[in-house]
């Protein structure tokens, strides 16, 4: 190898290195069924900042419209920010906590810190059903 491809190679490396490449992945899930009211974020690389924040619809009946919006965040070690690698919010099927007065839907936000550019990246979510095979990677 000659000094012209062993500088190709070191640069090609810091500027992989230098850059920060997150995959994350985000769902949220209407599973009533399964007592689960709940949406994630996911890093599949390393810890990152991240909250997350799911808004579920409570019957209401002194409402106009029969619900009202319920929020509920991840509970992170840093307030409500999370620094791990998997931030949740809902109503999880270990929560003791009465389905019948929810209806299956969720509204969803994933926040997530960018070092890189340091700022708060988001991403919304809406669904009503369970999304059991929406685990995808999300490139923000």
């Amino acid at each position: 190898m000659n000094i012209r491809n062993i500088f190709k190679v070191l640069l090609i490396s810091m500027c992989i290195l230098a850059t920060q490449a997150h995959s994350l992945g985000y769902v949220s899930r209407a599973c009533p069924y399964a007592s689960a009211l709940e949406s994630f974020t996911m890093s599949w690389t390393s810890n990152q900042f991240m909250l997350t924040r799911a808004y579920l619809p409570k019957l209401d009946f002194t409402s106009e419209y029969g619900y009202k919006w319920e929020r509920w965040d991840s509970s992170g070690n840093y307030g409500v920010w999370d620094y791990t690698k998997r931030s949740a919010a809902g109503i999880h099927p270990w929560i003791l906590v009465d389905l019948y007065d929810y209806l299956a839907a969720i509204y969803s936000f994933h926040y997530w810190y960018n070092f890189s550019t340091h700022k708060v990246e988001k991403q919304e979510n809406f669904t009503t059903s369970c999304n059991v095979l929406n685990w995808g990677v999300n490139n923000w």
